[in-house]
């Protein structure tokens, strides 16, 4: 893993952290900003799981052989969800309905996770595996 990954993991992960409280008062104020923090909210969890789902699903299945069956397409449905998260969202800031800013989180969110904190997931799932392998 470089250390350019890990240092995203550790931004996306403290920005996700402190999002959390952040918005909760950004909600009592009634402030403006509560859009820049819901849309990296929104864009960290969407893309964290759609991460995890369609990275198991690649990992694990083939994807041209096990679609034909109906558990293949059964797993497909998370990641579809999420999808539709993502594309709703999308549409919704190019329909003017979301601020711009919020979009904006949402994209720069969306890059911590897929850069660095899946990475990391990814990297210390393997070393555990190799771990229990080894003994």
């Amino acid at each position: 893993m470089k250390n350019w990954q890990k240092l995203f993991a550790f931004i996306g992960l403290i920005l996700f952290f402190v999002s959390i409280p952040l918005m909760q008062y950004m909600i009592d104020k009634n402030s403006n900003y509560g859009a820049i923090v819901a849309g990296y909210l929104a864009g960290f969890i969407t893309a964290l799981g759609f991460s995890i789902f369609w990275g198991s699903f690649n990992d694990e299945i083939n994807i041209w052989s096990e679609l034909r069956k109906p558990f293949g397409i059964v797993s497909l449905i998370p990641v579809l969800l999420l999808f539709l998260i993502a594309f709703s969202f999308f549409a919704l800031g190019l329909s003017g309905k979301v601020l711009t800013v919020a979009a904006i989180s949402a994209s720069f969110s969306g890059m911590l996770v897929n850069q660095g904190v899946y990475p990391l997931i990814k990297y210390v799932d393997d070393r555990q595996r190799f771990n229990k392998k080894a003994s």
